[in-house]
């Protein structure tokens, strides 16, 4: 249990609100045209109180607001109940997997996804890998991304299905074609070295490429590796360094430790080049190494 990261695919609220949801009627005199209306007039407000569009945030008031419109089945209020729930310093699982079911039942992809990771860990609630999979693969072939990734990792991982890694690769590959920066990674990490698929070092920088221009520390490194070692790119140790500075300022540990080899390096080449310097009576030729 528990493969997943939480600040993945614990998906955050949705800022688009939709014309009409089911609902029941509160008053006899209201038809259902205006007790929609109503009903998204609550959930927009609940979006203003939580954004503080108005300069006043307030998630109490969102709580309420979001919570009227909830109660008529207006899937995003629901969705937004169960985030709330679910995060901030008073965490309520049971509230957040009541919200979540209720807006998944209704064919909610990001609530579906939530509910699943929710079954994945056992969060306030007995781990069910069979429930996980099942809400997670409803989310998947509603083409939501988080989804997609989850479902790789637990193909990946033989978590509740049977291993497989050709399956794996597919769903990544899903996930990565909408621009999922982790799925980018690790679809990489599959085509460099050959996992459930034939090994292409080509599509491996492409997908590398991809991900650590959308900010990836782990693909900015990997990235920055097959720079320094010329695999499938040109050696290029500017372009590794600079790889390796954007994910070490994202406090991703290997690229720190990279660096700090490449600094040793370097203070060794050039103590190197001063003993000849020495013998030859020349000045060292530090161009390559100025950059570091």
């Amino acid at each position: 249990m528990g493969y997943f990261k939480l600040a993945i695919i614990i998906s955050v609220l949705a800022l688009t609100a939709c014309a009409s949801y089911p609902f029941k009627l509160t008053s006899p005199n209201q038809n259902v045209e205006e007790q929609g209306r109503s009903v998204n007039e609550d959930y927009l407000l609940g979006q203003s109180y939580y954004y503080g569009r108005d300069g006043d945030k307030n998630l109490d008031a969102a709580r309420y607001w979001y919570h009227r419109a909830a109660a008529y089945g207006h899937l995003n209020a629901q969705f937004s109940m169960g985030v709330i729930a679910f995060s901030g310093s008073e965490i309520n699982y049971a509230e957040a997997r009541h919200w979540f079911l209720k807006a998944s039942e209704q064919g909610h992809a990001k609530s579906q996804s939530n509910l699943g990771v929710i079954y994945s860990y056992g969060l306030g609630v007995e781990a069910d890998d069979t429930k996980a999979i099942y809400w997670i693969k409803r989310a998947a072939d509603q083409h939501f991304a988080n989804a997609q990734y989850n479902l790789g990792l637990m193909y990946e991982l033989g978590q509740g299905v049977e291993e497989s890694l050709v399956q794996a690769v597919h769903w990544y590959e899903q996930a990565a074609e909408q621009n999922l920066a982790i799925a980018q990674n690790d679809l990489a990490g599959f085509y460099s070295q050959g996992k459930g698929v034939s090994k292409d070092v080509e599509k491996a920088i492409y997908w590398y490429r991809r991900a650590a221009a959308l900010g990836d520390q782990r693909a900015q490194y990997n990235l920055g590796i097959a720079f320094l070692e010329g695999n499938g790119v040109s050696t290029n140790r500017k372009y590794a360094l600079n790889l390796f500075r954007q994910s070490a300022r994202q406090g991703y540990l290997k690229a720190s430790q990279k660096l700090d080899q490449m600094n040793e390096l370097l203070r060794v080449r050039v103590i190197e080049d001063v003993e000849i310097v020495n013998i030859q009576f020349d000045e060292p030729e530090l161009d390559e190494y100025q950059l570091l």
